[in-house]
């Protein structure tokens, strides 16, 4: 895949800020003091801003039509993003215990008004929260937040459970091969295909760090756009 720009991600003591396509910055503070990893800011989430900015998962017309559910959002840098490309609506969410830093991120990069939602999702009762939004949502993205593999089934049910006839999902940064394996194993029940993103690589590493990503797709089948 080739991208038309390199995507810079700068680091300033807890701050991450990566510039995107359309002149606008999405930035974000991670959890401060904190041992909860979803404090922090991980590769998988930025390559998926990537792949967004590179229209390599759903093109800007699609974005913009789009609703943009996001779980484990941990610091909201994917669904953020997505907000300032142009999706119609974003809902972020997480545990109780990420809310605070989600939404001093949603104000910091003046997205309130965007319709930004950010809300507590738990994957072992979804559904109430899920209906409230009161339809299926379009895309769905889900970042390194899955490394246990007994929430396999939870993540899966509420992904399907957000979904509709034509929801994409996207998935990536599955640690551990038990619950990767797991993952694979238990999604084709779930949804009708899966596959995967082209490897992209982001940011100022060296070696460049690569991430995997897996695509699932409520029904039919669809392509994914390269460049």
């Amino acid at each position: 895949i080739k991208m038309k720009k390199s995507v810079m991600v700068f680091r300033n003591a807890a701050d991450v800020s990566i510039s995107l396509r359309n002149g606008t910055t999405v930035r974000v503070n991670e959890a401060k003091d904190s041992s909860w990893e979803g404090g922090s800011v991980w590769p998988p989430a930025l390559v998926l801003v990537s792949h967004l900015d590179a229209e390599t998962m759903v093109t800007d017309a699609q974005l913009s039509q789009a609703r943009v559910l996001e779980c484990g959002a941990g610091c909201g840098l994917v669904g953020i993003a997505a907000a300032l490309l142009g999706a119609r609506f974003v809902a972020l969410t997480d545990l109780p215990l990420a809310l605070p830093t989600l939404r001093e991120n949603v104000q910091l990069n003046n997205v309130c008004n965007n319709n930004v939602e950010v809300c507590k999702l738990d994957w072992c009762d979804p559904r109430d929260t899920i209906e409230a939004f009161g339809q299926p949502f379009d895309v769905i993205i889900a970042s390194e937040c899955l490394y246990d593999v007994d929430m396999t089934l939870p993540l899966l049910q509420t992904l399907h459970c957000a979904s509709g006839s034509t929801t994409r999902c996207f998935v990536t940064g599955i640690i551990g091969a038990e619950a990767l394996a797991s993952f694979r194993r238990h999604a084709l029940h779930f949804f009708e295909k899966h596959g995967t993103l082209p490897t992209l690589c982001v940011g100022n590493d060296e070696p460049p760090r690569h991430v995997q990503f897996m695509c699932l797709h409520a029904q039919g089948s669809f392509e994914l756009k390269s460049r």
